[in-house]
């Protein structure tokens, strides 16, 4: 449901990691999002419409950095 959609973050670490990386459907390390704060991070996505979640999944980093 969120491929492609627009997405948003609080930053951005490097200007390269955007929010959008997150839903571009890549899941290798080149295509990571990643937030420059430490606290109080967000990172969301607009689906467009309404839609019944039942379930997220979430892809850690597999470039050997640690999940922040």
């Amino acid at each position: 449901v969120a491929l492609n959609k627009r997405a948003t973050q609080t930053d951005n670490v490097d200007g390269v990691r955007l929010a959008s990386k997150c839903v571009d459907g890549d899941i290798t390390a080149g295509s990571t999002c990643i937030s420059a704060s430490s606290m109080g991070r967000w990172w969301e996505v607009d689906l467009g419409a309404e839609f019944d979640v039942d379930r997220i999944v979430v892809y850690g980093p597999k470039n050997g950095l640690t999940a922040r």
